[in-house]
């Protein structure tokens, strides 16, 4: 039974026997292991089969690493973050600078355009003041300045005692010119004179239809400003509220990544 068994006697069969029993104690792990945990497999290989990572040292080399890892990341992050924050100020200053420009080229157009719409105002009152001026002579039966001047020099040629070539008897000499008493006895003059007149009255109504036209054109063409002005303010506006509204999608983009 003892060959079959492989022991030669049977004291050293007893001895195996107590060799087993000791080595199967716990209290006697320092020495050797268990049976099952005796293999011709060497210990390290054990330890990376079963997922040993090592002891103390390679526990903190491992968090160290780890450790420098996550500050690696936290500081790109905020570098970027940085990035985009530097990336944002600028845009917004360019968009500031660009919008002051804007603004100050509208003020300067604005500002040429009153300063236009003032000297066309000017020449209209001018052009009106000549009109009125030429009413004014024509009321007095004359077809312009040049005109009336001439007849004052030649009624004051005929007023002067000493021009008169020809005496009238004396009951017709006075000091009142004839000319005078014909104007005092609301006599026009004959048949020149009306033409005259109609010539005149008739200017003076072409005159007033041009200004009533120069009126109405330059009404509409600043109300034609005005609307254009309006609706490019508009479109400047809703551009800028477009581009705010983009630049806070944006931000928001980056803070969500970050």
């Amino acid at each position: 039974m003892d060959a079959d068994r492989g022991y030669g006697d049977l004291e050293e069969w007893r001895r195996l026997q107590k060799q087993m029993a000791f080595d199967r104690d716990p209290r006697n792990f320092q020495f050797r292991a268990p049976a099952r945990a005796r293999s011709p497999t060497p210990a390290g290989n054990r330890r990376r089969r079963r997922g040993h990572r090592g002891g103390r040292r390679a526990r903190e080399r491992r968090q160290r690493v780890q450790q420098a890892r996550l500050e690696e990341q936290q500081r790109e992050r905020r570098q970027r973050a940085q990035q985009a924050r530097l990336e944002e100020q600028q845009r917004e200053e360019r968009l500031r600078l660009e919008e002051q420009q804007r603004d100050e080229r509208l003020r300067r157009r604005e500002q040429r355009q009153g300063e236009r719409r003032e000297d066309q105002q000017r020449h209209l009152r001018s052009a009106l003041q000549s009109s009125a001026r030429r009413n004014m002579d024509a009321d007095r039966g004359y077809g312009d300045l040049e005109e009336w001047r001439r007849l004052q020099k030649q009624m004051a040629f005929d007023r002067d005692p000493r021009n008169f070539q020809f005496r009238a008897p004396a009951r017709a000499r006075s000091p009142t010119p004839a000319g005078n008493r014909r104007r005092r006895r609301g006599h026009r003059g004959g048949r020149r004179a009306r033409e005259r007149r109609q010539r005149v009255q008739q200017a003076r109504l072409e005159e007033q239809q041009r200004e009533r036209r120069q009126r109405a054109q330059q009404a509409r063409l600043e109300e034609q400003q005005r609307e254009e002005r309006l609706r490019l303010e508009e479109q400047q506006r809703d551009e800028r509220l477009r581009r705010r509204e983009q630049r806070q999608g944006e931000r928001r983009e980056d803070q969500q990544r970050a």
